[in-house]
């Protein structure tokens, strides 16, 4: 996978934006930071099931996947 990274922090200027709102509530009610998102370039193929470990989140996934 390609490795690139952009940072979105919680106070970036969006006017006028639901993501200001929302990483105020995630903040204020859940006690955690801005969530971290994942944008993969077009061409993964995720219908084998190698692809699928590159990004796998769960329990049984690969110790090296993206997530």
């Amino acid at each position: 996978l390609p490795q690139h990274s952009i940072t979105v922090t919680q106070n970036f200027p969006l006017k006028d934006s639901y993501v200001i709102d929302y990483f105020s509530h995630i903040s204020k009610y859940l006690h955690a930071g801005p969530p971290v998102y994942f944008v993969l370039e077009e061409g993964h193929n995720y219908t084998t099931l190698e692809g699928q470990n590159m990004v796998c989140g769960g329990t049984g996934c690969n110790n090296d996947s993206l997530v």
